[in-house]
């Protein structure tokens, strides 16, 4: 049965949000972490025979950087994306409220009379 009113939990909206960005900092600080320790043993392979060539062309820097960088920033514009939805999701109910304050005062109506 398809229901004709909606629902959004704006709380797990919060968490879900925070999670999100929870992750977006954890692969930030992996990618940091790595060009950080990577460094100081990039030359470890050698630099000009044949085994420095053999695993150069492996390209284990790039390969992390170039999986790394492009996976976070895909998980901050999910991040982004979910925090345009939940503002949008969230001004149906701001403008009712808005609207019942706007009909509040024009018929004299104070905050304390709830009509409880």
């Amino acid at each position: 049965m398809v229901s004709d009113s909606y629902h959004s939990d704006l709380e797990r909206q919060k968490q879900a949000l925070e999670k999100i960005e929870e992750a977006i900092k954890s692969g930030e600080e992996l990618l940091g972490e790595f060009v950080v320790r990577y460094v100081p043993m990039s030359d470890w392979m050698g630099w000009t025979d044949d085994f420095a060539m053999q695993m150069k062309s492996q390209r284990f820097y790039e390969g992390i950087t170039e999986t790394l960088d492009p996976m976070t920033k895909s998980i901050r514009a999910a991040w982004t994306r979910a925090l345009q939805v939940s503002v949008e999701v969230q001004k149906p109910q701001q403008g009712a409220v808005e609207d019942i304050e706007h009909v509040r005062r024009e018929q004299g109506v104070g905050a304390e009379d709830d009509g409880a």
